[in-house]
C-alpha cells in the first residue's frame, strides 16, 4: 500500500509503484492498471445514454399533459382526437430526441479533437497518450506550458517552475525541487509535489507516481 506520498524516499516510492526511472512502466503493466482503473469508474454505453435521452423527451410536464389528453380522448372514444394528439406527441418527442442526439454527438467529436495528452515513459520510450490513460507508476515528462495531468512526485528537474495559482492563489510561478516534506505540511511547502491542474513553466521536469484524475 502506498503511504506518505509526499515524504517517502524516491527509491522506496519507485519500488512500491513497480516502475523504473529509466524505462517507466511496461506496456503490459500499464494496460493491467488501466483496466483496473476503468473497473472502478462506472460508465454507461452509448446505447444506454441514448435510451435515457429518448425517455427524457417524454417525461417533461408538457408532454405528460399530452399523454393525459391521449388517454382521456381514448377513454371517451374520440378516435380522431386520440390519433391527432398521439401523432403530435410522438413527432415532438422524436424530433427533440434527434436534435439533442446530433448536438451531443457533435460535442463528442469536438472533445475528441481537443483531447488533452501527456508524454510518459513506456518500455523505455517516450510516448504521447491521453491523460485518461495515465496510471499509477507512470513517469510523466513535463515541458514548459504543460498542465499537470495527475497528482505526481518530482524525481528530476531543470529549473522547473509551476503555476500553482489555481490551488494556493500564488500569482508567481513557484520553483520545484527534490525534497522530502511531511504529509502534514501545507501544500505550499511541498516543493516536490505536483497536483493535477498545475501549469509548468521553464524548461522541463519529470514526475513519478501519477494518480489519474478523470
Amino acid at each position: 500500500m502506498l503511504i506518505a506520498f509526499s515524504q517517502i524516499k524516491i527509491e522506496e516510492l519507485i519500488k512500491q509503484l513497480g516502475t523504473s526511472i529509466v524505462s517507466g512502466l511496461s506496456s503490459e503493466t500499464a494496460a493491467q492498471r488501466l483496466l483496473g482503473q476503468q473497473r472502478l469508474v462506472k460508465t454507461s454505453s452509448r446505447f444506454q445514454r441514448e435510451l435515457k435521452l429518448l425517455i427524457r423527451q417524454f417525461t417533461n410536464p408538457l408532454v405528460l399533459l399530452l399523454v393525459v389528453a391521449v388517454v382521456l380522448s381514448a377513454f371517451l372514444g374520440q378516435a380522431t382526437d386520440t390519433l391527432i394528439i398521439l401523432f403530435i406527441l410522438l413527432a415532438n418527442g422524436f424530433m427533440s430526441f434527434w436534435q439533442e442526439l446530433n448536438a451531443g454527438r457533435a460535442v463528442e467529436r469536438l472533445q475528441q479533437m481537443i483531447q488533452l495528452k501527456s508524454n510518459v515513459l513506456r518500455d523505455g520510450k517516450e510516448i504521447e497518450i491521453p491523460i485518461e490513460q495515465i496510471v499509477p507508476g507512470d513517469i510523466i515528462i513535463l515541458n514548459a506550458g504543460d498542465v499537470i495531468p495527475a497528482d505526481c512526485r518530482l524525481i528530476e528537474n531543470n529549473e522547473l517552475h509551476v503555476n500553482e495559482s489555481s490551488i494556493t492563489g500564488e500569482s508567481y510561478p513557484v520553483e520545484k525541487a527534490l525534497a522530502e516534506v511531511p504529509d502534514a505540511a501545507p501544500i505550499a511547502q511541498k516543493k516536490q509535489l505536483y497536483l493535477a491542474g498545475y501549469k509548468c513553466s521553464k524548461r522541463y521536469g519529470k514526475g513519478s507516481g501519477g494518480k489519474c484524475r478523470v
